[in-house]
């Protein structure tokens, strides 16, 4: 199966121990979902709560202590549901220095060693092309045809499928390269696959 990016990010700072330091409100998300718990909380935890950790997370960080003045690259580990595929990246960090500002970091333990392991989102290819074109001004039948061709169907194929003519087909695919503002097919999915530009702020 093919994931693409969501844009969907969180940041989560351990010791090297597995003792959580820090927790972005996005990571708490994504580790819901990768817990299949897809419940949002309102506001992060206080930074004391305990987070269960998959054990393959906890051997990473165990790796990290135990060769982190050799490794310069950091290591991975992905995890796949029914939800999507979650990559977690880690390396090693350099305790913050005191700031009376960073209280929702721990203090770090006695030789400053942390970890930063961040949590990024892959969802299914079709899944987000099916979520992008929800509102898009494509009528049912051209979101249809829409996600056939995600599926590399031929056009005689998808006429088969969705039994109507080759050449009703063609006008649709026509009209849908109109409404999306493209002119092919490898021009249509890379529209309906970048990420929204986020706003700039001054």
């Amino acid at each position: 199966m093919d994931y693409v990016p969501s844009g969907k990010m969180g940041l989560l700072i351990l010791t090297h121990a597995g003792q959580l330091a820090y927790i972005s409100r996005q990571a708490q998300y994504l580790l819901g979902q990768a817990h299949q718990d897809s419940t949002l909380p309102d506001k992060p935890r206080p930074c004391t709560d305990r987070i269960d950790l998959p054990p393959a997370l906890l051997r990473l960080c165990r790796h990290l202590d135990r060769n982190r003045q050799t490794l310069d690259t950091p290591l991975m580990y992905s995890y796949t549901n029914t939800r999507g595929r979650f990559v977690f990246r880690a390396c090693s960090l350099q305790a913050p220095t005191a700031n009376p500002s960073l209280d929702s970091i721990n203090q770090a333990p006695d030789d400053g060693a942390l970890i930063g392991l961040i949590i990024e989102y892959q969802e299914l290819r079709r899944s987000k092309i099916e979520r992008r074109i929800q509102g898009s001004g494509l009528s049912q039948q051209e979101q249809k045809i829409c996600l056939a061709l995600a599926d590399d169907l031929t056009q005689t194929a998808i006429a088969a499928q969705l039994a109507i003519s080759p050449h009703t087909v063609v006008t649709h695919i026509r009209r849908i390269y109109t409404k999306l503002g493209v002119h092919n097919r490898r021009e249509l999915f890379k529209t309906l696959l970048a990420e929204p530009a986020q706003p700039q702020t001054s």
